[in-house]
């Protein structure tokens, strides 16, 4: 049966706990594990949405500023690549939402010309101690 993608997040660069180890965009790192369960809270199925990231080089030592210099990062091959891939995902999925996780992935998809609505990524709201409100704020981006 087909799949409708309604969501694509796109978020800043895979995290050395991770993606960085999986592959897998937000996934077993503490930022996943608060975009999981928020997802979940949502009700958003796994089959209906799809996450990336605007980097797809793992940084080394977490020193994402060295990928995501303004001034660099529009030459780094793994940055072209996010114009491709999400030109495909949209293409059979016109109606999906693209939804920035941070201002790194704001930035690079203004460059890119999509249409997006963006959201503080999940490290920012663990960072600050408030994790519930990521929650309330996806939910009314992705309502919006």
């Amino acid at each position: 049966f087909p799949v409708t993608i309604k969501a694509v997040f796109v978020g800043e660069a895979p995290g050395k706990d991770g993606c960085g180890k999986t592959g897998i965009p937000f996934y077993d790192d503490r930022s996943g594990n608060l975009m999981q369960i928020t997802l979940d809270r949502l009700g958003v199925h796994p089959l209906h949405y799809y996450m990336t990231n605007v980097v797809k080089c793992c940084p080394e030592n977490n020193q994402l500023d060295a990928y995501v210099n303004r001034l660099t990062r529009k030459s780094l091959e793994c940055v072209q690549m996010l114009d491709g891939e999400l030109e495909r995902v949209l293409q059979q999925n016109e109606d999906a939402q693209i939804i920035a996780l941070g201002k790194v992935a704001a930035e690079e998809l203004k460059r890119l010309k999509f249409d997006y609505r963006m959201v503080y990524h999940p490290a920012y709201y663990l960072r600050m101690g408030i994790p519930d409100n990521f929650f309330s704020e996806l939910k009314t981006v992705m309502e919006g």
